[in-house]
């Protein structure tokens, strides 16, 4: 004898997905700001050498 499985409740979604902001079609670009000079050495030292440990270790000039 076979027995016929039913659900016992319903399955139905706790909460409506809603999208966390809304999306403006014209966007303000953010400004750019400078790099000061220690982050422009380390930046510097990092592209020469590869390692960040080391270009922060590098004294500045």
């Amino acid at each position: 004898m076979t027995r016929k499985l039913t659900p016992t409740r319903k399955l139905t979604p706790t909460r409506k997905l809603t999208p966390t902001r809304k999306l403006t079609p014209t966007r303000k670009p953010t400004p750019t700001r400078k790099l000061t000079p220690k982050q422009e050495h380390f930046a510097q030292a990092y592209v020469a050498t590869g390692n960040a440990s080391e270009a922060y270790r590098q004294p500045q000039s």
